[in-house]
């Protein structure tokens, strides 16, 4: 009989994001290259599903289009700081994590969320041409 030893596979070897840790927090950071077309995408990632809070940059959302419902996230609530193209961000929190403050530029936009235990800044920094 064969037997094969697997030692590349996430199943069978998950790294440490993976791994729920009670007290532990997962944070994920993406420029996302326009929100819209990538959504279907984000709603079915197992890796950021993991997270407690998602930062997203480079959303191209408009303050008109954020109470799309395309823009939902099951289980997270969602703040956006929407400048319009080519620009912005979306932050997907869960859990005790709280949104503090904004800061909304034509060339940089920053969002703080904050627990007990610690703060989570996004910062983006665009360039206009």
């Amino acid at each position: 009989m064969l037997t094969l030893k697997i030692t590349r596979s996430l199943n069978y070897n998950p790294g440490e994001w993976d791994k729920y840790t009670f007290g532990k927090v997962r944070v994920a950071a993406l420029n996302i290259a326009r929100l819209r077309p990538h959504m279907a995408d984000i709603k079915i990632d197992p890796t950021l599903l993991k997270a407690d809070i998602i930062h997203l940059c480079e959303t191209w959302v408009s303050e008109e289009q954020e109470g799309e419902g395309v823009f939902e996230l099951e289980g997270y609530t969602a703040k956006f700081v929407s400048v319009g193209n080519g620009r912005g961000l979306v932050t997907y929190s869960r859990g005790n994590f709280q949104h503090k403050q904004d800061v909304k530029e034509d060339d940089y936009q920053i969002t703080k969320f904050s627990d007990a235990n610690m703060d989570s800044i996004h910062l983006y920094r665009c360039f206009i041409f």
